[in-house]
């Protein structure tokens, strides 16, 4: 963290009573012999860290973990029960879709109202209306009250205020929960341009594959504490195989529940294939063997850029690697449109013996949206090397003096 941070949190608790029923509260205020009825509930304990200016923090965890809760003390919202938050610039956030707005006001009327709550003067709402109401994209809504509205519009509108005051800290908790994917990737490059001009910001989400995309360092929160602070793909990764083995155990604990009708994805990723370099499916793979990990796609409707990646993983572990054709790995993105195959051609394949399934993934033009995901077959890989691990990388030991070093 920089020297100089934009937030700090110092020993942050909070906690909160609890009642059974609602007239236990008046029972307890007026006992002669204070006699306690509620059950204390800690949301937070302990909490610590510091956000550099220009850093973008991701905060992840279960539902309930106290994330919100965190966030909504950082911005002001809510105070701790003990400990302090320390905030250096204007800060603006949004919690909730429908936060700030008043139903029975009109889209127009609550941008101007929300934006001088968040400190604009009249003119300058004057000189940015245009710019939000562009973004929004609601069109003749704008002049109807926002109770009409679906949660998707009431995102876009509540996003777009928000994002236009230029906050030297910007609070965002789940804002990408809601809307369609075209509000999504609009959003994902506001908040992009907000980082490039040195906004800090704190990233709320369930969605990893965004904190791995635009977050350098993650917090994990678990019951209220910091389980983990640090690079972003570790903790993720600690965070995804935490929640399967989670998962595992409740499934072996009751049913599975009845499968709910899936949206049909914008790229449908059909199936994924390993093969050798003639194209014959492989269910054994030497580590020295050229292999072709084969991904089919099919878009229905108009063609539509995005791209694509692919993950080996070894079975029953969580060490995998991954290789995607997003625009900061070099490549531009692809244009689906009906039936398509990309092939991903790897010389060799330096994998540690065991047994691995490929996973192929699509997503969108900004590779920030997984679309759709399918697997391969298992297939077994055959290797010389002893070491542990998943991938094994050419190398060579030498001993020499120290002084020679």
């Amino acid at each position: 963290m920089k020297n100089d941070p934009a937030i700090r949190v110092s020993n942050v608790s909070k906690s909160y009573r609890l009642y059974e029923r609602p007239f236990d509260r008046a029972k307890e205020a007026l006992h002669p012999f204070k006699k306690k009825y509620h059950t204390p509930f800690h949301a937070l304990h302990d909490v610590s860290f510091s956000v550099g200016k220009g850093e973008i923090l991701g905060i992840i965890g279960e539902n309930g973990s106290g994330k919100s809760t965190l966030l909504q003390i950082i911005a002001g919202i809510a105070q701790p029960s003990s400990g302090n938050v320390e905030v250096n610039g204007r800060l603006t956030g949004l919690f909730e879709i429908s936060a700030g707005f008043d139903p029975e006001f009109t889209g127009r009327q609550n941008v101007y109202m929300k934006s001088a709550v968040i400190g604009l003067s009249k003119k300058e709402i004057d000189e940015r209306f245009n710019d939000i109401a562009s973004f929004a994209d609601i069109g003749e809504f704008m002049d109807q009250p926002v109770k009409t509205y679906s949660s998707g519009m009431q995102a876009r509108l509540g996003f777009a205020v928000t994002t236009s005051v230029d906050p030297d800290i910007l609070i965002l908790d789940e804002v990408f929960s809601v809307g369609d994917q075209h509000f999504q990737q609009k959003a994902v490059k506001r908040m992009m341009e907000l980082i490039e001009g040195d906004t800090t910001v704190l990233f709320c989400t369930h969605g990893l594959y965004r904190i791995n995309e635009i977050c350098g360092l993650t917090v994990w929160i678990d019951k209220g504490k910091i389980r983990e602070l640090g690079k972003s793909s570790e903790v993720t990764s600690r965070y995804i195989a935490f929640m399967e083995e989670k998962e595992k155990k409740a499934l072996e604990k009751k049913p599975p529940d009845t499968p709910m009708e899936k949206q049909t994805p914008e790229v449908i990723v059909e199936k994924v294939i390993v093969t050798d370099k003639h194209g014959n499916p492989l269910e054994t793979v030497n580590h020295k063997d050229t292999i072709v990990i084969e991904i089919h796609t099919r878009r229905q409707g108009e063609p539509i850029e995005g791209h694509l990646g692919v993950g080996v993983r070894k079975e029953n572990e969580t060490g995998w690697f991954f290789l995607h054709s997003a625009k900061h790995a070099g490549h531009s993105p692809f244009v689906f449109s009906g039936s398509q195959a990309v092939k991903v051609v790897m010389p060799s394949f330096p994998i540690m013996s065991g047994s691995y399934k490929a996973i192929g993934f699509s997503a969108d033009s900004q590779a920030t949206i997984v679309f759709d995901q399918a697997e391969s077959k298992k297939f077994v890989v055959h290797s010389e090397r002893p070491e542990l691990g998943v991938v094994w990388i050419e190398h060579e030991w030498k001993l020499t003096d120290s002084a020679q070093t």
